[in-house]
């Protein structure tokens, strides 16, 4: 992905393995190995292409709360999809004695892998549609121009901040850089 630059259709691939492995778990006899080898394709290639497609689509400042907030969506969907399995299953009586009880669950699992894949394949079909789309973003052209811009004599200095007015733009605006006399606390 990273070689190539094309992160959707790997993404999109990666995630319409799943319902096929789900598909073929559920409705044929086939050998178990064949779904868990697409299932862990699947599980590999998605977070492969996703952890990294957010640094090129997230402005540089802003890239740990995104990251921060796709764990936290990603793990809520992991607690409320276990939930939801649990309670169809009990709702089921599926066990042992009993696997058709486990069509509801298989059911739901297939449902949420085909609207993930879904979402992919809307991503890939918005990725042309965006021309800002990567690190080049207006943010990050933006945010480089600011970086490489003079430092304006005039501005305050605080704590290895310098509070300067907006030159572009936006002139209410301050704008606030670091300084070179003082290195930053990371």
């Amino acid at each position: 992905c990273d070689r190539r630059g094309r992160y959707a259709p790997f993404l999109v691939f990666g995630a319409w393995l799943l319902p096929v492995a789900l598909a073929v778990l559920a409705l044929t006899h086939w050998n178990l190995w064949i779904a868990t080898a697409l299932i862990g394709i699947s599980y590999s290639l998605v977070p492969a292409v996703m952890w990294p497609l957010a640094s090129r689509l997230v402005a540089p400042q802003r890239l740990g709360t995104a990251i921060g907030l796709m764990w936290v969506v990603q793990n809520a969907g992991i607690s409320g999809a276990n939930l939801v399995a649990g309670w169809l299953n009990d709702q089921a009586g599926a066990s042992a004695s009993n696997p058709g009880g486990y069509t509801a669950m298989m059911v739901f699992f297939g449902a949420a892998s085909v609207g993930g894949a879904l979402c992919a394949l809307v991503l890939w079909w918005n990725q042309g549609q965006r021309p800002d789309i990567g690190v080049t973003s207006q943010v990050a052209v933006e945010g480089a121009a600011h970086a490489a811009a003079p430092r304006a004599p005039s501005s305050a200095r605080c704590c290895g901040f310098a509070f300067a007015p907006q030159s572009r733009n936006l002139k209410r605006n301050a704008r606030i850089s670091w300084t070179s006399h003082s290195p930053p606390p990371w």
